[in-house]
């Protein structure tokens, strides 16, 4: 249903629901429809849609979004709320990342211990949350209320030369990161990004594996 002649202040609820649910008789009904409620009022019409608790979708996925726009003369400014949990959610693309690179060579091919492996992760990532501490994304992703929730993904590479032209292309695209030096030795271990959205650097990880520690 479009949203022309809404008056200002009308909160707008429209639901988006998969085909897995089309197909059951009981949400059949309710799709396609868009809720008018006061501005006030549009958290009680979420609680309380039909829609919210369902059986019909897949375990541990989200049975459906609702897109929350609150009308004003600037038009609506939508809000994507996951049925299972009602809370607002950052899109995937969205979610600030640390991305940890190893090298691969390390415990294939020299024999380090698991501990020392992840140390050296560690270092990285510790030395790359340090450098950008005054980062908005540094601040944001270390913030009181998303250190039980932070997003790591650790992915592996052949060996130094490997994680050396890795360290390259993100610097000629000025993505920030640290490179791990271990000393005395003098050699790259491990790289790690300051904290990113996801979309804005995904692009120069896609073909790397993520690491398994397997020999």
């Amino acid at each position: 249903m479009g949203v022309s002649g809404l008056a200002a202040g009308t909160a707008v609820v429209q639901f988006a629901v998969p085909a897995i649910a089309r197909r059951n008789p009981y949400c059949s009904k309710h799709i396609h429809h868009s809720i008018r409620a006061s501005a006030a009022n549009q958290a009680r019409c979420w609680q309380r849609s039909p829609l919210r608790h369902s059986d019909a979708a897949p375990r541990g996925r989200p049975f459906h979004q609702v897109r929350i726009g609150l009308m004003s003369g600037a038009g609506a400014v939508p809000q994507t709320v996951p049925c299972s949990r009602g809370h607002a959610t950052q899109s995937a693309e969205d979610t600030l990342v640390q991305y940890v690179v190893l090298r691969r060579d390390l415990w294939r091919d020299q024999g380090w211990p698991l501990g020392s492996i992840i140390a050296q992760g560690c270092h990285a990532s510790t030395a790359a949350l340090w450098e950008s501490r005054d980062s908005p994304h540094t601040l944001e992703y270390c913030s009181p209320g998303k250190l039980g929730s932070m997003t790591k993904v650790v992915l592996e590479v052949k060996g130094e030369p490997q994680l050396r032209t890795l360290a390259g292309k993100l610097q000629e695209a000025g993505v920030h990161h640290h490179l791990w030096i271990e000393q005395p030795e003098g050699y790259a271990t491990c790289l790690a990004t300051h904290p990113h959205p996801r979309s804005e650097i995904v692009q120069y990880f896609k073909k790397l594996n993520l690491c398994k520690g397997t020999p």
